[in-house]
């Protein structure tokens, strides 16, 4: 009986992944839909989630982290990448519920798109496993809350280099002997 409390603050609420990919799928037009979310837990256990059953079997941790499993489809690829960036740049906001001051960190640790391929009905078929913060199922944190990027954006848009890809008033134009020179 004494380690009951001890146990308690360990426990997990896996549950809580519904909620976080209902606020982490963007508005349409880059919206995802998912077939199948796997949490695996750091004991190995991994409990599965699809739109016909519930199951829990044996899985891999990844070094003692949440990892969960995100299989579905998408328009293109672009849209797979607007979701893909607005996973890793999702910031949680917790208390550890003692009364203490309110931590912000990243949601996951790591986003990684497994496999992507294009389909002949659906746009785009993928799978990504994400690794979480464990204060995200925590049944001792607290008022949590998620910071999600408001912009939908890629990373392609944030990280092309403006002096190569920016337009200017200067362009070349092509001559008829093939070189191209810039207007006087």
């Amino acid at each position: 009986l004494r380690q009951i409390g001890s146990l308690k603050s360990d426990q997990k609420v896996y549950s809580r992944v519904m909620d976080y990919l209902k606020q982490l799928n963007p508005a349409a037009p880059n919206n995802v839909s998912l077939d199948l979310v796997e949490v695996t837990s750091p004991v190995n256990t991994t409990t599965s989630t699809s739109s016909s059953n519930t199951s829990t079997t044996p899985g891999t941790s990844n070094a003692g982290k949440i990892t969960v499993k995100l299989s579905g489809n998408t328009a293109n690829y672009k849209t797979l990448n607007v979701f893909k960036t607005t996973l890793e740049q999702t910031n949680i906001s917790y208390s550890d519920g003692s009364g203490s001051d309110v931590k912000t960190e990243k949601l996951f640790s790591g986003v990684v798109n497994d496999s992507s391929s294009l389909s002949q009905t659906k746009g785009v078929d993928f799978v990504m496993t994400v690794t979480c913060n464990d204060a995200a199922f925590k049944y001792s944190s607290a008022d949590i809350k998620l910071t999600i990027p408001s912009e939908t954006t890629s990373d392609s848009d944030r990280n092309a280099p403006k002096n190569v890809f920016n337009s200017s008033d200067k362009t070349s134009t092509g001559s008829n002997d093939g070189t191209n020179r810039r207007p006087q």
